[in-house]
């Protein structure tokens, strides 16, 4: 604690240095908003013919993006143009969204080099396509280092456009067929241990090892290093701040305070005095209003969303998130198909059996004595002993030669039943198929508002908020009645015109973070953890292949011969579009596509 009197010198130098660290500050700040605004540039992406995307030109402010960059930001915009036209566009209200990784996955996209062998943040870079009532708008953002650049344009009403009006009833869908089809190929194959390679057969002999793999430590600049290895730390330097000067006025004894601040008066008194009178108002924490005796504050915070997902009642559930899906047990009709098959002979005519009989002998009565009998002709006959009452007897037999014949008898139907694929046979004979159906669960959006807020509404419209309660100060203003008083606290003293200067006193207050050292206030030192810096060499008779953890070191040639020629037969397939939905002897495929009808 210091006591002082008022000083009436004004300290220049303290000045000036004040001076000088706000200007420092205003050029940081001036610089700082300087890139910020360099960098997020926008292109105009315009095209001289938008129904080819072609000839496309770039308007750039300032000149402020590299040819590296700007070669990127074409290639990267004319592709995801591309692809939403012609393959995919999301339904009304909705956005489809692919980053750059998204698009390379899908490999429409081959990775560019984009300066000194890095490549473009491809999670930071990114393409979509909104749909506000069939009216498509297009938006590519791309960020390569510190460059960025950002586009949105109108795509029109859809892909069947034409300079931005529609008219579908000018387009047909045509269906893509395939024909199979006999033809020869030249194969060319290598021998065990060669990789073919065109018409070459090529044999690696080379040898490959790990990179040496070596860890050093550093410090940021600024900062002095502390250890070494893994336990490096870096201290940083310290910081000296003017501490802040708190001054109160107090009054020597036997006196009592007037005003405040520096206007504070001390005067004597004689002990005489009286309550002094006053009026009250109400005071509320910031943010909180008056509301009776109390002061509250609404707190209002977005609500959470979840989504879960489904399944009707007659319907189970398996999986999780989007992969869920709804599955029940179901029976159909089996496919009855009527054959028929022959116990003897062979099938002819659908459901005849065509039977032929050898040639052989029958016999007949004695009393038969035509020379043909049922078809056949008499060759002779015989004795053939019988028995009656009287012992054995004879009796004579007439036998026939019958010729080698075909004849036609009816076939056996029969009925077989056949199921779809993944049905499986149940019921009589087969006559029913069971299976299971199955459909994606349908997905819900939840809305769900934290521990202690109310939610109010519902779907997209749900808010959730709480009401928090302070109390409500009662600050009591106090006056005199009497002018001639002096008001010190809730008192009215009796004026005794013996006033003495109040007595200024003052103490030093650090922020956080600092330590008070008298007027000054000192930074605590900072301490960081030392950067790890990591590099992969190789020997000297050795190549360096790879980037990082995936360095490899090779060396050693490869053997080359020519492949073994072959001829082999294959199945081909010739394509066709048609417009028709069937073709004689040729196969519709899954493929479709939409064409122009010239009828201008």
């Amino acid at each position: 604690m210091y006591t002082e009197e008022p000083k009436s010198s004004i300290n220049w130098g303290e000045i000036i240095k004040k001076g000088i660290i706000i200007l420092v500050i205003a050029l940081i700040v001036f610089f700082v908003i300087w890139l910020l605004t360099r960098n997020n540039q926008k292109v105009n992406v315009n095209y001289d013919n938008d129904k080819n995307n072609s000839d496309v030109t770039e308007t750039l402010p300032n000149n402020a993006y590299s040819k590296a960059f700007l070669e990127g930001y074409r290639y990267f915009h004319d592709t995801s143009k591309e692809y939403f036209l012609i393959s995919e566009l999301p339904t009304t209200g909705h956005t489809l969204k692919y980053t750059l990784q998204e698009l390379i996955n899908k490999g429409l996209i081959i990775p560019w080099e984009y300066k000194d062998g890095k490549t473009c943040d491809t999670e930071a870079s990114y393409a979509y396509v909104t749909n506000n009532n069939g009216k498509y708008k297009l938006t590519v953002n791309l960020v390569c280092g510190a460059e960025v650049a950002k586009t949105t344009e109108d795509l029109g009403c859809n892909q069947l456009c034409n300079d931005g009006t529609c008219n579908p009833d000018e387009y047909i869908i045509e269906y893509k067929y395939r024909q199979e089809y006999t033809d020869y190929e030249t194969v060319y194959s290598c021998p065990a241990g060669y990789t073919k390679e065109g018409t070459k057969c090529i044999k690696d002999n080379s040898t490959t090892i790990n990179a040496t793999k070596k860890e050093t430590y550093s410090c940021p600049s600024g900062y002095k290093p502390i250890g070494s290895g893994a336990n490096m730390k870096c201290q940083g330097t310290s910081e000296t701040i003017d501490a802040t000067k708190n001054t109160t006025y107090t009054c020597p004894a036997g006196y009592i305070p007037s005003g405040t601040g520096k206007n504070t008066k001390c005067y004597k008194t004689d002990s005489k005095y009286v309550n002094a009178l006053y009026t009250t108002t109400t005071k509320c924490p910031d943010g909180y209003t008056p509301n009776g005796n109390s002061c509250v504050k609404t707190t209002t915070v977005a609500p959470s969303t979840s989504v879960s997902y489904n399944c009707p009642s007659d319907y189970s559930k398996s999986g999780t998130g989007a992969a869920t899906k709804c599955s029940k047990p179901v029976t159909i009709d089996a496919t009855p198909t009527t054959y028929y098959k022959c116990s003897e002979g062979e099938l002819i005519n659908t459901n005849k059996c065509r039977v032929t009989i050898k040639e052989h002998y029958i016999e007949a009565p004695a009393n038969v004595s035509s020379p043909t009998y049922k078809g056949c002709n008499w060759v002779g006959n015989y004795e053939d002993e019988c028995s009656d009452s009287n012992g054995k007897c004879t009796t004579l037999v007439n036998k026939y030669l019958c010729p080698a014949s075909t004849v036609t008898k009816d076939a056996t139907a029969y009925t077989k039943y056949t199921c779809p694929s993944g049905y499986t046979p149940t019921g009589t004979n087969g006559s029913k198929c069971t299976g299971t159906e199955t459909i994606n669960a349908t997905p819900t959006t939840n809305y769900n508002c934290p521990a202690g807020y109310d939610k109010t509404g519902s779907g997209s419209n749900t808010k959730c908020s709480k009401q928090e309660t302070e109390t409500l100060t009662v600050i009591k203003n106090y006056y005199c009645e009497n002018s001639s008083h002096i008001l010190s606290g809730d008192k009215c003293y009796y004026n005794s015109n013996s006033e003495v200067k109040a007595i200024e006193t003052y103490d030093y207050t650090c922020p956080d973070g600092y330590n008070e050292n008298g007027d000054k206030c000192t930074a605590n030192e900072e301490v960081k953890n030392a950067v790890l810096n990591t590099t992969y060499t190789c020997p000297d008779d050795y190549t360096k292949v790879g980037y990082g953890s995936q360095t490899k070191c090779t060396k050693g040639a490869t053997t080359s011969i020519n492949a073994t020629k072959s001829t082999k037969k294959v199945t081909k397939y010739r394509y066709k579009w048609s417009s028709e939905s069937s073709l004689k002897g040729w196969e519709k495929t899954k493929e479709t596509r939409t064409t122009k009808v010239n009828n201008k």
